[in-house]
Formats: structure tokens, sequence, C-alpha cells
């Protein structure tokens, strides 16, 4: 990219940056839950900063997914094939995860009663919740994407940006912020936040690019906010002294997050550096497993050598190496089967016999 706006004409499958922001998103959840544990104090003063970095998670996950299903028409086929791939990349490793704190504890999960809910995707523990939310969301964009890409192709892109957005808008009257907490597993508190990525996935191919020290600039702002907003920092200038007040806020938060995406996600030039980094972007591609797997290492290390800085730097240590490790035994080797699994569920829905555009 020069200088001068550009606008992109054409949606593409990767985008350079993704990684790296997922790494920050990461990062944020292992430092917020990290200085928690060990540092108890410290931690009462960063309450809900764990979540800023799922809620990047939850907008930079719906813009991507909404993409790769907007590259090509939508059929039964490739919805067959986006399924397996959202089972395949969540499921085993979770159903890894649910086994070990069962056996080693650590999140609730002592019985196999509460084995069963994880499992099915009934209740949450710990910082599991969210992957009941992010299933029933992917449930969720299965459904609305058909009638989302005929309404973008056949009424305008305009209509379909502000069907997601109105959906989004939709489910905070229906679900308020402020009672998130009491059904935390319950995808309609966060439909605004996968909404909001969404429509920057529909909109982003017609989007202005800004010149790099304008993005640059507004997203270290959206950084330097996301910091100010934290109860250690707001406490300093006369903020509200309630230590869970970041937790309803995920909406103003996500939509934060999304302009952020926005400007970063495909970005080339000076500010790519940044995301390009090798650490933050094998944190970014061992992210899952990082996250499924950090609670544990933590709270054993923080039970052992509480106030330890150098406990912690050990304890995200392995849990980094740990979740290379998961990536590459379980999640590469599962995500392998995906091609075959999607042809053969496809066989089975859509009868061999039929002229290929009457199965589409």
């Amino acid at each position: 990219m020069d200088a001068k706006q550009r606008v992109a004409s054409a949606r593409t499958a990767h985008f350079s940056n993704a990684e790296g922001i997922r790494g920050l998103a990461c990062l944020i959840v292992l430092s917020g839950h990290g200085i928690a544990m060990f540092f108890p104090a410290a931690g009462h003063s960063l309450l809900g900063v764990g979540r800023f970095g799922v809620w990047l998670f939850f907008v930079l996950s719906a813009f991507l997914l909404t993409n790769h299903l907007l590259l090509d028409r939508i059929t039964g086929a490739r919805l067959i094939d986006y399924a397996v791939g959202r089972v395949l990349r969540i499921m085993p490793l979770y159903l890894l995860a649910i086994v070990v704190y069962w056996w080693l504890g650590t999140t609730g999960i002592h019985t196999w009663r509460d084995v069963f809910r994880a499992a099915t995707l009934s209740a949450g523990y710990a910082h599991l919740w969210t992957i009941p939310v992010e299933m029933k969301f992917y449930v969720l964009l299965g459904t609305l994407i058909a009638p989302i890409a005929w309404i973008r192709q056949r009424l305008g892109l305009g209509l379909a940006v502000a069907l997601a957005i109105g959906i989004g808008l939709l489910a905070i009257p229906l679900f308020p912020p402020s009672l998130a907490y009491t059904r935390i597993t319950s995808l309609g508190w966060y439909v605004p936040c996968f909404m909001a990525g969404v429509a920057l996935s529909l909109a982003y191919p017609s989007l202005p690019r800004p010149r790099s020290w304008i993005a640059a600039s507004v997203s270290a702002a959206i950084l330097a906010g996301m910091v100010a907003i934290t109860n250690s920092v707001r406490v300093l200038y006369g903020g509200d002294p309630s230590p869970y007040w970041p937790f309803d806020k995920f909406v103003w938060i996500s939509v934060a997050w999304t302009v952020l995406v926005s400007l970063n996600v495909d970005r080339r030039g000076l500010i790519s550096r940044f995301w390009q980094t090798a650490p933050l972007r094998l944190v970014g591609r061992w992210s899952y497993p990082i996250y499924l797997f950090h609670w544990l290492v933590l709270m054993k290390f923080a039970h052992g050598y509480p106030g330890s800085a150098s406990a912690l730097a050990i304890a995200v240590t392995i849990t980094i190496v740990f979740a290379a490790v998961c990536h590459k035994l379980v999640e590469r080797p599962t995500m392998k089967l995906r091609p075959r699994i999607s042809r053969l569920l496809e066989r089975m829905a859509i009868p061999q016999s039929l002229p290929q555009r009457q199965a589409q």
C-alpha cells in the first residue's frame, strides 16, 4: 500500500496479519489471568482484562469465518465443509481439555456430570465458558450466511451490512449486557460482538484503506484506550471503583476491536512489522491450545509459587510449549481429516445421481 487512500476491489482468502492479531488477543488473556492468579492484590484491579482478549477473538473469528464463506457461492457442500471444519477445529482439543481438567482440577469439573455438561456445551467452567458461546455462534453464522449473501447479491451490500448490524443491535435490549454474567454460556449476550465481525467482513472489500500513519495512530489510541479502562488505571482519574466495571462493556469494546481489525488485518508497511513478529504469530498459531490449557498450568504454579514473577514466566513458557505440541500432534492431524469427512458427508447428504446444478 502507498500513502494514498485505496479501496480493495476483491475478497482475499488470506489476511497477512490475522495470526498476529490473534496472538495479541491470546497474550491479553494470558497476562490478565496470569497476573490475577500469581498476584491477587494486583489481579483484583485487572478484573475483566482477560475478557478484552476474548472479545477480540469473537470479532476476529466472525470476520475470518464470514470472509471464508463469502469467497464462493453458498452451497450445501460448502456449509457441510464449514460445519466439519468447525467441529474438528474445536471439539477434539476441547474434549481432551475437559478430561484433563476433570483429572487434575482447577476449573470445577469434578464429577462425570460436570464432564457431561461441559462436553455437551450446556455449562461453562472457568475460562471454558467461551467454547459453548463460540460453537453456538458457528451454528448461527451457518444459518444466516445464505440469506445475507443473497441480500448482498440481489439487494445490495449496504442492506446486507445493515442487516448484520441490525441483528447485533437487536440483541442488546433482548440480552442486556448488564445481565450477561447470569447466563454466561448463552450466545445472545455476545451476538453484538460477533455480528460486528460479520458486518466488517461484508464491508471490508469496499472499505477505503487509510494512510499508514493514520491507521497506526488510531490503532495505538485504541490499545491505549483499552489500558485506560482497566480497573488499575481508572482509579487514577476517578473512574467507577467497582472492580467488575468492564464486564458489561463488551459491546463498545468490540466496536473498538472491530476498528482495530479493519485497520490492521491486511495492512502492509511499517505497521505490519508488529503483527508479523515471529513470537506474536506463533502465539496466534497456537492460540487455541494455549487458551484451553493455560488455566491449568498457571493455577498449579500460582498455588505452589504465589507472588513469584519467575514462576509466572516459567508457567507461561510451559503453556506455550505444551500448546505447540498439541498443535502438532492433535490440531494439525485432526484438520487433515476435514476434506475426507466433508466429502463423505456430502455424498450422504447430496445424492450423486442429481445434476450438479440441482445438487447445489
